[in-house]
């Protein structure tokens, strides 16, 4: 009998036939639960940050530095949820494997989705620690993801990601 009768178990959108730890580049949204505006909010078309952006923003630059296999071409973050064009360059598993910060469920390494657990877990903590919260609740349990196949695509994400404050007024995420 399967635990929970698959009442709890959320489709996965990722493609099957897909390896997500393989060369490619990869447009990732993921959002805060119930949409909440946590990390700042969009003023005269730019995103200020608050103290909960902050953090998200450090755990940004800290994955860029210990991904040196991957190439942040752009990101931003928004008041309730982060948009990343990543590109894996090359397999390198020792990158998550020797991060500390690992999360509880096994992931393939160096992988997209071992990279949004592990963002979320720590972020989680961080801003639960903020909050003085316990065990709260950040981040929407799925995400976002599409493989960018061609160039056009890419400087259309590209642009979508660096344009996405000045557009936050028809954002489908808010």
């Amino acid at each position: 009998m399967t635990l929970f009768q698959n009442k709890y178990r959320a489709e996965s959108h990722r493609l099957s036939n897909w390896d997500y730890s393989q060369n490619g580049i990869y447009f990732i949204t993921f959002c805060v639960e119930n949409n909440e505006n946590l990390f700042g909010e969009i003023i005269d078309n730019e995103m200020i940050l608050n103290d909960l952006g902050e953090i998200i923003k450090k755990e940004i630059i800290k994955s860029e530095e210990i991904r040196s296999s991957w190439i942040f071409h752009s990101w931003v973050i928004m008041p309730n949820h982060l948009h990343f064009l990543i590109e894996i360059e090359a397999i390198n598993n020792s990158i998550e494997n020797n991060d500390s910060r690992e999360s509880n469920v096994k992931r393939k390494p160096n992988s997209i989705s071992s990279f949004v657990a592990i963002f979320k877990s720590v972020t989680t903590k961080q801003i639960n620690m903020v909050q003085n919260t316990e065990n709260e609740k950040i981040w929407q349990n799925n995400y976002h993801d599409h493989i960018v196949k061609d160039f056009a695509y890419f400087n259309t994400i590209n642009n979508y990601i660096i344009n996405n404050p000045l557009n936050w007024q028809d954002d489908k995420f808010r």
